[in-house]
């Protein structure tokens, strides 16, 4: 086997938790980034410096910001992440503005709680579906929600085929049925869903 070289650290501190990294190509400055998902933080690392490009903090107690992905709109690039609290925040990362903060943007009764009182919004992962909407999976009731992804509105609700909470999701295109998605969950089950619609 080949030998690995470690050819550099970026992160120098261990004073939080990391629970999702991206990568951003800023087609506008012909530069790749490291954006890191943590405890009420988010760092974004400059990979050519092998620095510190910028750093958000967010101000909800106990916020884990645990997914997100990378979006383009109005020739902006925009970072859409989760904390598994239910929170959803929009960035532009061009601008380093927090466009959008949204808590709890949909109830409890609309995603079919019958004992809400005893239930939390747990957010697992989401991903862009279309230039139009985003999925957020709920990890507790093993559903998922979509949104417009400009407003954060919740347009439907698909009710989940997992016995146990929603783990991770990937959309990916299906040689047979087109755009398609695979859910994983606690129950060690994979799911394809093929033509799913807003």
């Amino acid at each position: 086997m080949e030998k690995q070289n470690k050819i550099g650290i970026i992160k120098q501190t261990n004073e939080h938790n990391t629970y999702y990294i991206l990568l951003w190509f800023n087609k506008k400055e012909n530069n790749n980034f490291i954006i890191e998902l943590s405890d009420k933080k988010i760092f974004i690392y400059d990979i050519n410096k092998n620095s510190l490009f910028h750093e958000f903090n967010i101000s909800y107690n106990n916020c884990k910001l645990n997914s997100g992905f990378i979006y383009n709109k109005n020739n902006n690039d925009y970072l859409i992440a989760s904390s598994d609290i239910g929170i959803l925040i929009e960035i532009n990362l061009e601008t380093k503005e927090i466009y959008h903060i949204s808590q709890y943007i949909f109830t409890k009764k609309q995603i079919g709680y019958t004992n809400s009182s005893k239930k939390k919004i747990y957010l697992s992962h989401i991903l862009q579906w279309s230039n139009k909407y985003m999925i957020a999976f709920e990890y507790f009731n093993k559903g998922f929600i979509i949104m417009d992804i400009e407003t954060f509105k919740l347009i439907s609700y698909i009710k989940g085929k997992h016995t146990g909470g929603i783990i991770y999701a990937k959309k990916f295109f299906h040689p047979f049925y087109g755009e398609s998605l695979l859910t994983s969950g606690q129950d060690n089950n994979i799911i394809l869903w093929s033509k799913l619609k807003a």
